[in-house]
C-alpha cells in the first residue's frame, strides 16, 4: 500500500484510460481518493503491487502538475479478527 499526498484540491487530478491501464499493469487493484481543505490523498494498493519499486511510476501518473507530492509507504499491517478481537500482525518489509 502507498499513500500519495498532493497539495491542493483534486480538480486537476485526472486519471485517464492510459493512466489506469498503466496502474493496472503495476498490480494495483484498488484506488481510494481522500481529501481535506489542504491535501488530496490517493491510497493505492493491490495484491501484486510492489510498492517499494513502483511508487515512482504512480507518483508520475498523478503529479502531472507542479504541485508538491509526498509518498507514504506502509510500515505495517494488522488484521483484526472476530468477536474476541484477536489480532495477527502480518509480515511486512521494512522500507
Amino acid at each position: 500500500m502507498v499513500v500519495i499526498l498532493i497539495s491542493g484540491d483534486e480538480s486537476n487530478l485526472l486519471l485517464d484510460s492510459r493512466a489506469l491501464e498503466r496502474i493496472a499493469r503495476l498490480g494495483i487493484t484498488s484506488l481510494a481518493l481522500l481529501r481535506d481543505d489542504d491535501l488530496v490523498a490517493l491510497v493505492v494498493e493491490g495484491w501484486a503491487f510492489d510498492a517499494a519499486n513502483s511508487r515512482h511510476v504512480v507518483e508520475s501518473l498523478v503529479s502531472s502538475t507542479d504541485r508538491p507530492v509526498r509518498t507514504l509507504q506502509s510500515l505495517g499491517h494488522m488484521v483484526i479478527e472476530g468477536p474476541g478481537l484477536q489480532s495477527r500482525p502480518e509480515r511486512t518489509q521494512r522500507l
